[in-house]
């Protein structure tokens, strides 16, 4: 199903039912939430799918919505992906797919990938291949909000950085795995994110890549960014451990 940005509200009403520093910074970052007890969350598992591990819930459709602003240029097309639980964005327009709840400790898989290039890519060329996941992510939504990032950007992936003027990341980074790890652009790559009281760390393809000490964002919504060039998500689950809730605009 393809849909584009223009036309979007109307459609995500329907498909869219939901969303370093040894010392921690104060920020004025707070998360209004509505706590919801995980025995009332639907599951919506998948009847069949290898790649659900045990203890964790899959993020559909239901889970999230597009947030691609007018006064962006370009264009943005989103693609749903029901069965693999993800969507492609296809376009030029900075945007990003945030989820309608907000979550603290957890640990967030999923797998990304690039088109394959029609030819081979040069340096400069693979530095233009963006995207990533954002974290503890506020509102108000803009481009961009405030929240941490793990880095999906060709070379930098797995780095963990700070959105948020204000917040200070310290973090560490293993090179030499990440170049071990990476695949191509056009394959597969897996992301796992673990989240504790703000202290993050990022695997990429099951090696880790780059851990940072907490800060003042701990808590917030979930999101996926769209950059320049078509970028696909899919498998996306999650396991938590901590408070969740619901976003300020969701909740009615």
């Amino acid at each position: 199903m393809l849909a584009r940005c223009s036309l979007l509200l109307p459609f995500l009403l329907c498909s869219f039912l939901i969303p370093g520093c040894s010392k921690p910074d104060t920020g004025p970052y707070t998360t209004e939430v509505e706590i919801v007890p995980e025995e009332e969350k639907p599951l919506d598992t998948p009847a069949s799918a290898d790649w659900m591990e045990a203890g964790f819930r899959p993020l559909g459709e239901s889970n999230f919505t597009l947030f691609a602003p007018e006064k962006e240029k370009g264009e943005i097309e989103l693609e749903l992906l029901p069965s693999e639980y993800g969507f492609q964005l296809v376009g030029n327009k900075r945007c990003y797919v945030v989820s309608k709840e907000t979550f603290s400790n957890f640990t967030l898989q999923f797998e990304y990938r690039w088109e394959p290039p029609s030819e081979e890519l040069t340096e400069e060329e693979l530095g233009l291949y963006n995207g990533g996941v954002l974290i503890y992510l506020q509102e108000p939504d803009k481009i961009w909000p405030a929240c941490l990032e793990v880095q999906g950007r060709f070379h930098d992936m797995g780095q963990i950085k700070s959105n948020a003027r204000d917040v200070t990341v310290e973090a560490t980074e293993d090179e030499e795995k990440r170049e071990q790890a990476r695949k191509p652009v056009g394959e597969w790559n897996a992301v796992k994110v673990v989240s504790e009281d703000g202290a993050v760390k990022s695997y990429l393809n099951g090696e880790l890549i780059a851990e940072s000490k907490p800060t003042s964002l701990t808590m917030g919504a979930i999101g996926f960014q769209g950059e320049r060039y078509p970028v696909t998500y899919r498998h996306i689950q999650i396991k938590t451990s901590g408070p969740q809730g619901m976003r300020a605009s969701e909740i009615k």
